[in-house]
């Protein structure tokens, strides 16, 4: 009878019994959609020892800035969901200033593209009506 790794349980019971990989890989897709959406071009290095994700461009491919894709989840308090939260570290700890220019996430709120300079490098917590609302580029995709 074969075991299941380590990694493999340690996975399965991780929030929504999704992988992290997974769930990357879902905000990833999402990012490609919405940036189709709204007519801007992005692209994915090959390369993956940079420190961000994606290069994109909002102006047709003339300029190019780069993008980290942030997967969330949610804080349960009683029976509603109090606030979602986005973990911005990587596995070297945080991102300094020049890492990335904007960071995106897709929450049940929404899809946000906010600046490095609005993160700092720290981890965000939304709640309804919070100051990233400000940088809402689409309504939630999916849960």
């Amino acid at each position: 009878m074969v075991q299941p790794s380590k990694t493999y349980s340690r996975d399965l019971k991780r929030q929504s019994g999704i992988s992290s990989n997974l769930k990357g890989a879902k905000t990833e897709a999402i990012f490609e959609a919405v940036c189709c959406d709204l007519g801007w071009f992005s692209a994915k290095p090959t390369i993956n020892s940079l420190k961000f994700d994606y290069v994109l461009s909002f102006d047709q491919g003339i300029s190019w800035e780069t993008v980290q894709v942030k997967s969330g989840g949610h804080r349960d308090k009683g029976s509603h969901v109090d606030a979602e939260i986005v973990y911005v570290r990587h596995d070297r700890g945080r991102y300094n200033t020049g890492d990335y220019d904007w960071l995106f996430t897709s929450l049940r709120c929404g899809c946000f593209l906010i600046p490095f300079d609005e993160v700092g490098g720290v981890n965000l917590t939304f709640r309804p009506g919070c100051k990233w609302d400000l940088w809402l580029v689409a309504p939630p995709v999916f849960s």
